[in-house]
């Protein structure tokens, strides 16, 4: 990664929020979240988009703007808030999600939207994290999964 924040932000897909997201890579993903029945299948759907990037072999394995953190990127200001804001987000999109789960009945009212967010977004750095280790594709999944066993459920 070079340490000049210009060479590095033409890396990154330009504007913030779901603008951010959905720009490149993270069509696909954004949509299966937003296009789901349910706040969970959406979430399930976008984790899963993006390890098919994540494991990728024509790219870097991970996520740039998550192993940005883990690099160094606090060295240089501007790049450190740069991936901070992209960061930041990606969690908004899981809440978002999760606010139209409650408006719809998937999602329980008393769930805590703002923890959940930060867990989903725990979960799809650390899937970065995994693949640029060498994780399997079904072993990204695996942990998908044992994820969403932890989401609460509205009663039917």
């Amino acid at each position: 990664m070079s340490s000049r924040p210009g060479t590095f932000h033409k890396g990154c897909p330009s504007g913030s929020g779901s603008e951010l997201y959905g720009s490149t890579v993270g069509a696909p993903a954004q949509r299966a979240l937003e296009e789901a029945p349910t706040a969970y299948e959406g979430i399930r759907a976008l984790l899963r988009a993006n390890i098919v990037t994540f494991a990728d072999p024509e790219r870097p394995p991970g996520c740039m703007v998550v192993l940005a953190a883990a690099a160094g990127s606090a060295r240089n200001e501007e790049v450190s808030a740069f991936v901070t804001e992209r960061r930041q987000a990606v969690r908004e999109l899981f809440r978002q999600r999760l606010e139209r789960g409650v408006a719809a009945g998937d999602v329980p009212a008393t769930a805590d939207l703002g923890t959940l967010a930060a867990l989903y977004t725990t979960v799809l750095h650390g899937l970065a994290v995994q693949a640029r280790d060498g994780a399997t594709t079904e072993e990204l999944q695996a942990i998908i999964e044992s994820a969403m066993l932890s989401a609460p459920r509205a009663d039917p």
